[in-house]
């Protein structure tokens, strides 16, 4: 399918990004980590790791093991977490604090666990993109501007080092529960591009475009220490 290789090559390129400024991490925690697809690029990256944990409010994967590597999936709000103070060497979040109710209460919980770095990654609310996922998917909050991003971190007490704006869509183009003729209308596209299985250089083309056609970057990655 079309989301099998599309969303895990944009996904790479944000754990890239996100982990370029990080040589080692030996315990790793991924607040709000869906699925736990996350965890597996994290594995690939910090080969020394000991442990790699996974926190999410829904969708908890049962535990596994990559190569050895116990991954560990723990049901929490990420409000409250259950670890120790300064536990983790590397924290990650991703798309999280549009979603929760009080951001800077998360932020300075996660800050409380962090012992090294911890980076945040979130879409650019000034992305056309962010624009009209905020209009098709209603359960979506407002995304963060940069500055708004910025502010969110600072008044939690957090220390931006770093920042970097990315273009990467990983979405799954499939829009679900929506009545929306148009929606209909494209999801009966992209379901014919699956289904005929078309090539990964044709995806690329098309992401250049996109790329072409949307200037503005879709993700803001920051970079904090506690």
């Amino acid at each position: 399918m079309l989301k099998d290789f599309w969303v895990p090559y944009n996904y790479r390129i944000i754990i890239n990004e996100a982990t370029k400024r990080t040589e080692k991490a030996f315990n790793i925690l991924d607040v709000g980590c869906g699925g736990g697809g996350t965890l597996r690029f994290f594995h690939t990256v910090f080969q020394e790791a000991e442990l790699i944990i996974g926190v999410d409010i829904l969708k908890i994967t049962p535990p596994e093991k990559i190569g050895g590597l116990p991954l560990e999936f723990i049901l929490a709000d990420a409000h409250l977490l259950p670890f120790q103070d300064s536990i983790f060497d590397f924290v990650f979040l991703k798309d999280l604090l549009h979603h929760v109710d009080e951001p800077i209460k998360v932020l300075r919980e996660i800050k409380r666990v962090c012992r090294t770095k911890l980076v945040i990654v979130e879409i650019n609310r000034q992305n056309p993109v962010a624009i009209l996922a905020e209009r098709i998917h209603t359960s979506e909050r407002r995304h963060f501007t940069l500055n708004q991003l910025r502010t969110l971190v600072k008044r939690s007490g957090l220390f931006v080092n770093y920042f970097k704006q990315i273009c990467v869509y990983p979405f799954d183009f499939v829009v679900a529960e929506s009545k929306s003729p148009i929606i209909l209308l494209w999801n009966a596209l992209i379901s014919k591009l699956v289904s005929r299985r078309y090539p990964v250089l044709l995806l690329k083309a098309f992401s250049c475009l996109l790329l072409i056609l949307i200037r503005i970057p879709s993700y803001n990655i920051l970079y904090a220490v506690p």
